[in-house]
This record gives structure tokens, sequence and C-alpha cells, in this order.
């Protein structure tokens, strides 16, 4: 049942509401070296001694490349209508660039796990990128710090992508969680990533003197423009005669409560998170605000709303640097579908970050602690993965006041999952004695009816994440 209505899910939510599990590919398909494929950004970080703490690699992962077939099984086992995955741009084109050779094995390998999909009555949701850019272009050219080449080559390998697989896709995912993709260049992925260049910068009038900063955000700029492109290709040359859809993956993304937390248990408190006030602090809501802006709204107010949040215009005033006319015309309106990658829920006190992260985060630290040390949900096993239901019904009534009711955008729910604490280190039988996992996903999914039978939220899909025990690393 759902939460708070005697009705199934089946009788409440729309006729092909689509139920499956979401992946990545570098963390899950491993072959790392085979057929062809070149390397990516994460096999160069994860060749760094020391960079991933158990010195873990994409080399075999879960080894989907091989077990594809058992994959497609495990989905038809759980009776998944669907399955999200994602395709490794330097497996199709192993250097990357729009000059560069193509690699048929690589297309081979996602065209049969197309047609066993359809074979078994699963339909596939595509995702081009999922934060493995081929190593080649950023050793070339910077990679995402250079819109116009990455621009272009990404548009290249997804008209290849849609060339090869748009007669039997018909949902197509163009970037995975771009504010994470400039999380993580930031932290050691992107060799030289330039805090004064590559991110936009805000100098909140709550901070301290000094941290007022310069306002350039080359890899945003460049992730929306490539979006938008592929949109642009998809539309105009596949989806008139192909049909099918096409959106961007987008989070709402935490912090942790202290600098120093990022070395302690909670340090992965930086993920899809809805953001409520705790306090008196009259700040308390405009740094929750500032935080839905900085990581959700920088991204999808251009793209559902046709402008920039107007809190980080007012922060940023002429350093904004913004999108040309002939730029907009192709950014507004550029998603069929709002998928949208969230987990948890945290609370900002109004309580400024001061280090030279604070643009990054929106300026303010968050906790998942009370002043009495009150947890705000049962823990999990990342830092930032607490149960709180009642933060996903709220993040889903955000989006449904902020965009998707204005624009009539249905929302796909592409990430949402759970891991108990100390999985990892639990005897087998423990594990499948899954009560917490089956408990989040009872609150969550019941939030989810529940707006759609009170709300009445167009919502036509769920992702679990993950299918399998794929790489964490991150």
């Amino acid at each position: 049942m759902s939460a708070g209505t005697s009705q199934t899910p089946r009788a409440v939510l729309p006729k092909g509401f689509q139920y499956g599990y979401a992946t990545a590919a570098w963390q899950i398909e491993g072959g790392s070296k085979e057929d062809g494929r070149g390397p990516c950004v994460w096999d160069d970080f994860a060749s760094i001694p020391g960079a991933i703490v158990d010195g873990a690699t994409g080399d075999v992962a879960v080894d989907s490349y091989h077990l594809w077939r058992e994959d497609v099984k495990l989905l038809t086992e759980l009776g998944a209508t669907a399955y999200r995955f994602s395709i490794s741009w330097s497996r199709v084109v192993p250097l990357g660039g729009r000059n560069d050779p193509i690699n048929d094995k690589g297309l081979e390998y996602y065209s049969n796990l197309v047609d066993a999909l359809l074979d078994a009555g699963i339909a596939p949701y595509v995702t081009l990128f999922h934060w493995d850019l081929p190593s080649a272009l950023e050793k070339r050219y910077g990679g995402w710090s250079n819109s116009d080449e990455v621009t272009k080559d990404f548009e290249r390998f997804a008209r290849v992508i849609f060339a090869q697989l748009g007669d039997r896709v018909k949902h197509w995912i163009t970037l995975n969680e771009p504010f994470i993709i400039l999380r993580n260049s930031s932290r050691g992925v992107k060799p030289n990533f330039d805090w004064n260049l590559d991110t936009w910068r805000q100098a909140s009038p709550v901070l301290p003197p000094g941290i007022g900063l310069t306002m350039s955000h080359r890899i945003p700029r460049a992730m929306v423009l490539a979006h938008a492109r592929a949109v642009k290709a998809y539309r105009d040359d596949f989806q008139r005669t192909l049909g099918g859809d096409i959106g961007i993956c987008l989070v709402s993304s935490a912090v942790p409560r202290t600098l120093a937390s990022r070395n302690a248990a909670d340090r992965w408190a930086e993920n899809c998170d809805w953001f409520e006030p705790l306090g008196d602090d009259p700040l308390a809501p405009i740094a929750c605000q500032a935080r839905r802006d900085t990581y959700l709204g920088m991204y999808a107010d251009p793209i559902y709303l046709g402008h920039f949040p107007q809190l980080c215009k007012d922060t940023a005033g002429d350093r904004l640097q913004d999108f040309t006319s002939d730029e907009w015309a192709i950014v507004q309106g550029s998603s069929d579908c709002f998928y949208l990658n969230t987990y948890s829920t945290h609370w900002l006190t109004g309580e400024p970050l001061t280090d030279h992260t604070a643009e990054m985060y929106g300026g303010y630290l968050s906790t998942q602690f009370d002043a009495a040390g009150k947890v705000i949900g049962k823990p999990g096993e990342p830092g930032h993965l607490k149960m709180v239901p009642w933060g996903f019904r709220k993040i889903i009534q955000y989006l449904q006041n902020k965009y998707l009711g204005p624009t009539g955008t249905p929302l796909i729910i592409s990430e949402n999952g759970f891991a108990p604490a100390g999985e990892h280190t639990k005897r087998l039988p423990d594990v499948l004695q899954d009560d917490e996992r089956i408990e989040y996903f009872q609150g969550y999914l019941g939030q989810m009816v529940e707006a759609v039978s009170s709300g009445g939220i167009d919502i036509k899909g769920y992702f679990a994440w993950s299918l399998l025990d794929n790489l964490e690393w991150v």
C-alpha cells in the first residue's frame, strides 16, 4: 500500500510506468583493455597509488562486459520493465574525438545488450555519458575545460550512438549528474583543475572578506552546451523518424557538516538530497535555496526555464558568463523528461562555508544532526545516506512547483537506493536478510505513490540504484 492511501501502487501509477534498475559503464563493465577500448579518466585516476582507498579499479569491476546475459536474466527475474545503463565513450570511440576512428566491437557489445533487453521485454534507457571521459580528450585539449572542442566531440559521439541504436532505443539521457562531474574534476580526476576558471564562483554577502571570488564556469557551461547540442542533433536527425525522448539527469547535492568531516565517517555527504532549514536563523532557508540553485538550478533553470537562477544572478552580477542568443535557442527546452537522482536529506542552519570550496557548494554547511545530536534518519553505509522518506516527497513537490508543472514535463526517478551500514563486512546470509533496504524502498516508493495519487504529479518511471554490487569508489 502507498503512504496515506489504501490503493496499491499499481492502481495509482500511470499506465506504462517503468520500473527498473540503473548502472554505469565504468562501475560494472570491466574489460577495460579488451576489444579496442581506450582508457577513460577514471582508469587514469584509479592507477594513481592511494587515489582509491582499497586500490579498486574498473579493469574487471563486476565483469558485465562478459556477463551481460546474466544481467538481463537477473532483470527478468526481478520483474523489471526497464534498465538504465550507460555507454563507455572510450569503448566506442577509443580516442574520443570527432575525427577519431569508431570501434565496431564496442558498438557490437551495446547492440547485443539492447537486443537482449528488448527480447526480454525490457525497455533500455541509455545514458550517453556517466562521468567516464576518454583520457585522450583530457590530454589533447583539457576535456570539459575546452567547451568548443568537447561539445563538438560529444555531439559526434552521440550521433554515432543514435545512428547505431536509435531504431531500438527510445529513451536517452545525455549526461549523468553534471554537478558531480564538476565536483569529481576538482578532486583529482581532472589534472590541473583550475578553481578560478573551471567552476562558477559566487561571492556571498555572508562570507568573510576575501571569499568573494571570480566568476567563470568553463566546465558547467561546456556540459550544458554538450547536452543541448546532442539533443538538437537527436531532434533534427533522429527523433522525427525514429521517435523516442531525450533528457538530462540532474541531482541536488550536499556537503559535510564540517570541513574535518570530509575525512570522517560522513565524508560522502555530497549527493542527491533535499535541503531543509533547521533552527531559527533567517539565513537557513536562504542557505537551502542557495544550495538548490547552485547544484540543481544552475543546470535545470537554463534547460527548463530559459534563465539562470535569480539568486545566482544577484550574487554573481556581471561576472556570470551568459549564453549567447544562439546558445539559449538550443539550451532552453532541451529535455523531454526530468530525470532526477536522489537519495537522502540534509539540514542547513545558515552557517557559512568559508574555505576555497565555498563557491562549489553554495556557500553554506549542511548537517544531518540537530543540536541535540539526533540524526535526521536511519543511517546507511555512505555518510550522507540516511532514510528520510519525507525529504523525498518534498523534493518531488519542489520540482513539480518549479519545473514540472509550469513546463508540462514528466518526472522519472533515475537513481534512488540505500546501502545498510557495514553491509560490506557482513556474512552473506546476514546481507540477504535485507530488512533495512526493504524499509527504505517501502518508505520512498510510498512517498512517490502519494505524490502521484494526492499531488497529481506526472511520474513515469523509477530506477533503483543499483542492479549489481557494482564498483563504488567516490
